[in-house]
């Protein structure tokens, strides 16, 4: 009798225990969503969000010129930049200009205003914004330093001492004597000689001043081991005078490969007056 009444107490609990359960749970056990609140409550404090995907903070906008850009010189340009973005030169003749890439390096030919006009293998020309380039910052962001004044001596008075002996007087020639017949008869007039005519270069000679020209340095475009021929050519008129001139071929590297690019000496007193590009007639530093 007694086990029985032990097994149907057993059932009756069990039973309670089953139906029961799901109310006495949130007691029992904690739920993961508040243990998560625990974990972060500790240890939020360190926690950094990272930003939404494809989000991508705007790059910083190109600042204007600094006022000073204006007034530079083209001695005051270093011989290159370098292109922060895609730069376009216009090709004569066609419609699709040439597309310079980023970080490439041209040379800077003069300022205009905010823009500065570039030069790509001395054959092109373009403008653009001078701070679409690195030109400020090479120039340290501010101005570069005027070239200092050259002090020049005043002239020497007659009968002054010498510079290299201030100590010893200079004497006075004596004035000579006077005679009735020198006082009498005026100074005879010296005649006018006229200025001798420069000596025409034979086509030898304006070769051997081309090169001689490269050789000293006096131009930093190409130098002389990139030049594949020499010639003499016609007379050139610039800048309203005329000068015997020559014509140097050399080879340059530029996007389109290795090209064969002419250079025009224009010859003046047996020497190289200066260097330009035979079609555009500028002149090549």
């Amino acid at each position: 009798m007694k086990l029985g009444s032990a097994a149907i107490g057993i059932v009756i609990a069990g039973a309670l225990g089953y139906l029961l359960e799901p109310s006495f749970r949130p007691a029992l056990v904690p739920s993961a969503k508040k243990e998560g609140d625990k974990q972060a409550e500790k240890g939020g404090a360190g926690v950094v969000t990272p930003p939404a995907p494809g989000s991508n903070p705007a790059a910083p906008a190109i600042s204007a010129a600094p006022a000073w850009v204006a007034s530079l010189t083209p001695e005051q340009l270093p011989p290159s930049v370098t292109l922060k973005g895609e730069a376009r030169l216009p090709i004569p003749g066609s419609a699709q200009p040439m597309v310079l890439p980023a970080g490439m390096k041209v040379k800077p030919v003069r300022v205009e205003g905010k823009h500065l006009i570039i030069s790509f293998s001395g054959t092109m020309e373009g403008k653009l914004p001078v701070m679409e380039t690195d030109l400020v910052q090479q120039l340290g962001n501010k101005p570069p330093a005027a070239a200092p004044a050259v002090a020049t001596l005043p002239p020497e008075a007659p009968g002054a001492p010498a510079m290299g002996n201030p100590a010893t007087p200079v004497a006075a020639a004596p004035p000579a004597a006077a005679t009735p017949a020198a006082a009498a008869t005026p100074p005879a007039t010296p005649p006018v000689t006229p200025p001798a005519a420069a000596k025409e270069l034979s086509p030898e000679e304006i070769v051997t001043v081309m090169q001689t020209s490269v050789k000293s340095g006096e131009i930093k475009e190409f130098t002389f081991e990139q030049v594949l021929g020499w010639k003499a050519a016609e007379d050139k008129e610039s800048g309203g005078e005329t000068y015997q001139s020559g014509l140097a071929s050399y080879k340059a590297e530029t996007i389109f490969g290795v090209k064969n690019i002419q250079a025009q000496a224009l010859i003046k007193d047996g020497k190289v007056a200066k260097w330009i590009w035979p079609k555009s007639g500028m002149e090549i530093k």
